[in-house]
């Protein structure tokens, strides 16, 4: 959630040219396969979710791979759909998805319980 709303105060900030900018870029520059840049920002979210695992705050149940590819095509959405629509409303929209993003990382209760039993 921290880091969804530093990205959108950044955004908000930034204003419209700076969005046509980001648009023209990622039309430009976007090869998926070989960027080693979207490569080390896979490696420093798996990073995060894996931190996020040793406190008991992200959910054990997928694996750590996967749940970087739910937070980064939501920040590519988020990013995607900001840089094609003036009108985007990225400060709301990225709240909303942060709060999703949580809820769909967290433990469940069952899973809590899981490890409150095997660490005791």
């Amino acid at each position: 959630a921290l880091l969804f709303a530093e990205i959108h105060d950044a955004i908000a900030a930034i204003g419209p040219m700076h969005q046509d900018l980001l648009s023209a870029t990622i039309g430009l520059s976007y090869e998926p396969d070989d960027s080693a840049d979207m490569r080390g920002l896979h490696r420093a979210v798996e990073k995060l979710i894996r931190r996020g695992r040793s406190a008991g705050d992200v959910s054990r149940l997928h694996t750590v791979e996967d749940q970087a590819s739910l937070v980064l095509g939501a920040l590519y959405d988020l990013t995607l759909a900001w840089a094609h629509r003036t009108d985007f409303p990225i400060v709301e929209r990225s709240a909303r998805m942060a709060r999703l993003l949580a809820d769909a990382l967290s433990p469940s209760d069952a899973e809590k319980r899981r490890v409150k039993r095997t660490t005791a």
